[in-house]
Protein backbone atom coordinates (compact mmCIF):
# COMPACT_ATOMS: atom_id res chain seq x y z
CA UNK A 1 0.00 0.00 0.00
CA UNK A 2 1.40 3.39 -1.04
CA UNK A 3 1.83 6.43 1.19
CA UNK A 4 -1.15 8.19 -0.44
CA UNK A 5 -3.44 5.28 0.43
CA UNK A 6 -2.18 5.14 4.02
CA UNK A 7 -2.78 8.87 4.57
CA UNK A 8 -6.25 8.56 3.03
CA UNK A 9 -7.23 5.66 5.29
CA UNK A 10 -6.21 7.61 8.39
CA UNK A 11 -8.09 10.74 7.36
CA UNK A 12 -11.06 8.68 6.17
CA UNK A 13 -11.47 7.09 9.61
CA UNK A 14 -11.18 10.44 11.40
CA UNK A 15 -13.68 12.12 9.08
CA UNK A 16 -16.01 9.12 9.10
CA UNK A 17 -16.29 9.08 12.88
CA UNK A 18 -16.65 12.87 13.07
CA UNK A 19 -19.41 12.99 10.44
CA UNK A 20 -21.25 10.09 12.14
CA UNK A 21 -21.21 12.02 15.44
CA UNK A 22 -22.50 15.09 13.59
CA UNK A 23 -25.35 12.99 12.20
CA UNK A 24 -26.31 11.66 15.64
CA UNK A 25 -26.30 15.16 17.14
CA UNK A 26 -28.44 16.58 14.31
CA UNK A 27 -30.47 13.41 13.72
CA UNK A 28 -33.94 14.96 13.46
CA UNK A 29 -32.95 17.91 11.25
CA UNK A 30 -30.81 15.80 8.92
CA UNK A 31 -33.49 13.14 8.41
CA UNK A 32 -36.04 15.77 7.38
CA UNK A 33 -34.32 15.75 3.95
CA UNK A 34 -34.82 12.02 3.46
CA UNK A 35 -37.03 12.33 0.34
CA UNK A 36 -34.29 14.20 -1.53
CA UNK A 37 -31.71 11.62 -0.58
CA UNK A 38 -34.02 8.81 -1.67
CA UNK A 39 -34.44 10.36 -5.14
CA UNK A 40 -30.72 10.90 -5.68
CA UNK A 41 -29.69 7.47 -4.44
CA UNK A 42 -32.57 5.96 -6.40
CA UNK A 43 -30.88 7.28 -9.54
CA UNK A 44 -27.64 5.51 -8.54
CA UNK A 45 -29.59 2.31 -7.86
CA UNK A 46 -31.20 2.42 -11.32
CA UNK A 47 -27.82 3.02 -12.97
CA UNK A 48 -26.27 0.09 -11.14
CA UNK A 49 -29.19 -2.14 -12.07
CA UNK A 50 -28.63 -1.23 -15.72
CA UNK A 51 -24.88 -1.81 -15.47
CA UNK A 52 -25.33 -5.10 -13.60
CA UNK A 53 -23.23 -3.90 -10.65
CA UNK A 54 -26.11 -4.26 -8.19
CA UNK A 55 -26.19 -8.02 -8.71
CA UNK A 56 -22.61 -8.34 -7.53
CA UNK A 57 -23.43 -7.93 -3.86
CA UNK A 58 -25.93 -9.39 -1.44
CA UNK A 59 -29.35 -7.69 -1.59
CA UNK A 60 -29.42 -7.06 2.17
CA UNK A 61 -25.94 -5.54 2.06
CA UNK A 62 -27.01 -3.36 -0.87
CA UNK A 63 -29.92 -2.05 1.19
CA UNK A 64 -27.58 -1.02 4.00
CA UNK A 65 -25.21 0.68 1.56
CA UNK A 66 -28.01 2.62 -0.14
CA UNK A 67 -29.52 3.67 3.19
CA UNK A 68 -26.11 4.96 4.27
CA UNK A 69 -25.85 6.85 0.97
CA UNK A 70 -29.30 8.43 1.47
CA UNK A 71 -28.19 9.60 4.92
CA UNK A 72 -25.03 11.06 3.38
CA UNK A 73 -27.15 13.11 0.99
CA UNK A 74 -29.27 14.33 3.91
CA UNK A 75 -26.13 15.30 5.83
CA UNK A 76 -24.86 17.16 2.76
CA UNK A 77 -28.08 19.16 2.42
CA UNK A 78 -28.03 20.00 6.13
CA UNK A 79 -24.38 21.09 5.96
CA UNK A 80 -25.11 23.18 2.87
CA UNK A 81 -27.83 25.06 4.73
CA UNK A 82 -25.46 25.70 7.64
CA UNK A 83 -22.59 26.90 5.45
CA UNK A 84 -24.74 28.95 3.07
CA UNK A 85 -23.87 26.85 0.03
CA UNK A 86 -26.04 25.68 -2.85
CA UNK A 87 -27.25 22.11 -2.38
CA UNK A 88 -29.26 20.18 -5.02
CA UNK A 89 -31.31 22.87 -6.83
CA UNK A 90 -32.36 20.71 -9.80
CA UNK A 91 -33.67 17.84 -7.68
CA UNK A 92 -35.43 20.22 -5.31
CA UNK A 93 -37.30 21.76 -8.24
CA UNK A 94 -38.97 18.37 -8.73
CA UNK A 95 -40.65 18.86 -5.35
CA UNK A 96 -41.05 22.62 -5.35
CA UNK A 97 -41.84 23.83 -8.86
CA UNK A 98 -41.32 27.52 -9.36
CA UNK A 99 -39.36 27.81 -6.12
CA UNK A 100 -35.72 27.57 -5.21
CA UNK A 101 -32.72 29.17 -6.81
CA UNK A 102 -32.88 30.58 -10.32
CA UNK A 103 -30.41 28.83 -12.62
CA UNK A 104 -28.80 30.51 -15.62
CA UNK A 105 -28.97 27.50 -17.91
CA UNK A 106 -26.51 28.88 -20.47
CA UNK A 107 -23.81 29.63 -17.90
CA UNK A 108 -24.53 26.34 -16.13
CA UNK A 109 -23.93 24.32 -19.30
CA UNK A 110 -20.87 26.34 -20.37
CA UNK A 111 -19.23 26.09 -16.94
CA UNK A 112 -19.89 22.36 -16.65
CA UNK A 113 -18.63 21.71 -20.18
CA UNK A 114 -15.51 23.82 -19.50
CA UNK A 115 -14.62 21.72 -16.45
CA UNK A 116 -15.12 18.51 -18.43
CA UNK A 117 -13.04 19.70 -21.39
CA UNK A 118 -10.32 21.25 -19.24
CA UNK A 119 -10.03 18.09 -17.10
CA UNK A 120 -9.80 15.83 -20.16
CA UNK A 121 -7.16 17.97 -21.88
CA UNK A 122 -5.09 18.30 -18.70
CA UNK A 123 -5.25 14.54 -18.05
CA UNK A 124 -4.38 13.71 -21.65
CA UNK A 125 -1.31 15.95 -21.65
CA UNK A 126 -0.18 14.74 -18.21
CA UNK A 127 -0.45 11.07 -19.19
CA UNK A 128 1.28 11.68 -22.52
CA UNK A 129 4.20 13.31 -20.72
CA UNK A 130 4.52 10.75 -17.91
CA UNK A 131 3.39 7.47 -19.61
CA UNK A 132 2.00 5.92 -16.40
CA UNK A 133 1.15 2.25 -16.07
CA UNK A 134 -1.64 0.57 -14.16
CA UNK A 135 -0.63 -0.31 -10.59
CA UNK A 136 -0.14 -3.97 -9.73
CA UNK A 137 -3.04 -3.88 -7.25
CA UNK A 138 -5.53 -2.51 -9.80
CA UNK A 139 -4.23 -4.83 -12.50
CA UNK A 140 -4.71 -7.86 -10.27
CA UNK A 141 -8.20 -6.81 -9.18
CA UNK A 142 -9.29 -6.21 -12.77
CA UNK A 143 -7.79 -9.45 -14.05
CA UNK A 144 -9.63 -11.34 -11.30
CA UNK A 145 -12.97 -10.01 -12.57
CA UNK A 146 -12.46 -9.69 -16.33
CA UNK A 147 -10.33 -10.88 -19.22
CA UNK A 148 -7.21 -9.10 -20.45
CA UNK A 149 -8.83 -8.46 -23.84
CA UNK A 150 -11.57 -6.46 -22.13
CA UNK A 151 -8.95 -4.34 -20.39
CA UNK A 152 -7.37 -3.36 -23.68
CA UNK A 153 -10.59 -2.56 -25.56
CA UNK A 154 -13.08 0.30 -25.56
CA UNK A 155 -15.38 0.43 -22.50
CA UNK A 156 -18.74 -1.33 -22.76
CA UNK A 157 -22.09 0.39 -22.21
CA UNK A 158 -22.35 -1.28 -18.79
CA UNK A 159 -18.93 0.05 -17.78
CA UNK A 160 -19.87 3.58 -18.85
CA UNK A 161 -23.09 3.45 -16.81
CA UNK A 162 -21.15 2.23 -13.77
CA UNK A 163 -18.67 5.09 -14.20
CA UNK A 164 -21.57 7.55 -14.06
CA UNK A 165 -22.89 5.91 -10.88
CA UNK A 166 -19.44 6.07 -9.28
CA UNK A 167 -19.14 9.74 -10.22
CA UNK A 168 -22.42 10.58 -8.47
CA UNK A 169 -21.44 8.63 -5.34
CA UNK A 170 -18.01 10.30 -5.14
CA UNK A 171 -19.45 13.80 -5.51
CA UNK A 172 -21.88 13.15 -2.66
CA UNK A 173 -19.03 12.04 -0.40
CA UNK A 174 -16.26 14.47 -1.26
CA UNK A 175 -17.94 17.66 -2.48
CA UNK A 176 -21.29 17.54 -0.71
CA UNK A 177 -20.35 16.09 2.67
CA UNK A 178 -16.60 16.37 3.35
CA UNK A 179 -16.19 19.78 1.72
CA UNK A 180 -19.14 21.29 3.59
CA UNK A 181 -18.32 19.50 6.85
CA UNK A 182 -14.81 20.99 6.89
CA UNK A 183 -16.25 24.41 6.02
CA UNK A 184 -18.71 24.23 8.91
CA UNK A 185 -16.31 22.88 11.53
CA UNK A 186 -13.61 25.45 10.75
CA UNK A 187 -16.05 28.27 9.94
CA UNK A 188 -14.74 28.72 6.41
CA UNK A 189 -17.14 31.35 5.11
CA UNK A 190 -16.91 33.57 2.03
CA UNK A 191 -13.55 33.35 0.29
CA UNK A 192 -12.28 31.06 3.04
CA UNK A 193 -14.60 28.35 1.68
CA UNK A 194 -11.94 27.69 -0.94
CA UNK A 195 -9.82 26.14 1.82
CA UNK A 196 -12.53 23.49 2.22
CA UNK A 197 -12.59 23.00 -1.56
CA UNK A 198 -8.83 22.42 -1.64
CA UNK A 199 -8.99 20.06 1.36
CA UNK A 200 -11.79 17.97 -0.19
CA UNK A 201 -9.84 17.82 -3.47
CA UNK A 202 -6.77 16.69 -1.52
CA UNK A 203 -8.71 13.88 0.19
CA UNK A 204 -10.28 12.86 -3.11
CA UNK A 205 -6.86 12.72 -4.77
CA UNK A 206 -5.50 10.59 -1.92
CA UNK A 207 -8.45 8.22 -2.37
CA UNK A 208 -7.16 7.45 -5.87
CA UNK A 209 -3.76 6.39 -4.55
CA UNK A 210 -2.20 3.10 -5.65
CA UNK A 211 -4.03 3.12 -8.99
CA UNK A 212 -1.17 4.21 -11.26
CA UNK A 213 2.57 3.74 -11.30
CA UNK A 214 4.19 6.14 -10.49
CA UNK A 215 1.62 6.92 -7.81
CA UNK A 216 2.19 10.69 -7.84
CA UNK A 217 0.85 10.96 -11.40
CA UNK A 218 -2.70 10.08 -10.34
CA UNK A 219 -2.50 12.57 -7.46
CA UNK A 220 -1.23 15.27 -9.83
CA UNK A 221 -4.15 14.53 -12.16
CA UNK A 222 -6.96 14.30 -9.62
CA UNK A 223 -6.08 17.14 -7.21
CA UNK A 224 -6.60 20.12 -9.59
CA UNK A 225 -9.67 18.46 -11.12
CA UNK A 226 -11.10 18.14 -7.60
CA UNK A 227 -10.59 21.87 -7.05
CA UNK A 228 -12.41 22.61 -10.32
CA UNK A 229 -15.31 20.32 -9.32
CA UNK A 230 -15.45 21.95 -5.88
CA UNK A 231 -15.65 25.40 -7.45
CA UNK A 232 -18.37 24.23 -9.82
CA UNK A 233 -20.38 22.84 -6.90
CA UNK A 234 -19.96 26.11 -4.99
CA UNK A 235 -21.45 28.08 -7.88
CA UNK A 236 -24.20 25.80 -9.21
CA UNK A 237 -24.82 23.00 -6.73
CA UNK A 238 -24.11 19.29 -6.51
CA UNK A 239 -25.74 18.24 -9.79
CA UNK A 240 -23.29 20.37 -11.79
CA UNK A 241 -20.22 18.70 -10.27
CA UNK A 242 -21.89 15.31 -10.82
CA UNK A 243 -22.45 16.07 -14.53
CA UNK A 244 -18.85 17.28 -14.91
CA UNK A 245 -17.38 14.33 -13.03
CA UNK A 246 -19.45 11.82 -14.98
CA UNK A 247 -18.63 13.47 -18.31
CA UNK A 248 -14.93 13.44 -17.49
CA UNK A 249 -14.98 9.77 -16.43
CA UNK A 250 -16.86 8.65 -19.54
CA UNK A 251 -14.64 10.55 -21.99
CA UNK A 252 -11.38 9.53 -20.29
CA UNK A 253 -12.43 5.88 -20.32
CA UNK A 254 -12.03 5.93 -24.11
CA UNK A 255 -8.57 7.50 -23.92
CA UNK A 256 -7.29 5.39 -21.01
CA UNK A 257 -6.41 2.33 -23.13
CA UNK A 258 -3.99 4.35 -25.24
CA UNK A 259 -2.60 6.50 -22.41
CA UNK A 260 -2.10 4.02 -19.55
CA UNK A 261 0.27 1.10 -20.04
CA UNK A 262 -0.97 -2.28 -18.85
Amino acid sequence: MGIFSVIFLILDVILGVSIFVYYIINFKEVNSYFKYGAVLIGIICILELISGALGMVNIALSGVIYLKSIIMVCIGIHLSSKTGQVDIPLIKKLFRKGEGETINVRNYIISTAAVILGSVIFSYVLFKLTSPSMSQMIKKNLLDSTSFSELTSAPTFQVLIELVAISIAEEITFRFVIQNYVAKIFKLEGKKYWIAIVFAAFIWALAHGNTLDPEWVKFAQIFPIGIALGGLYKKYGLESSMFAHAGFNVIMSFFAVGLIRM
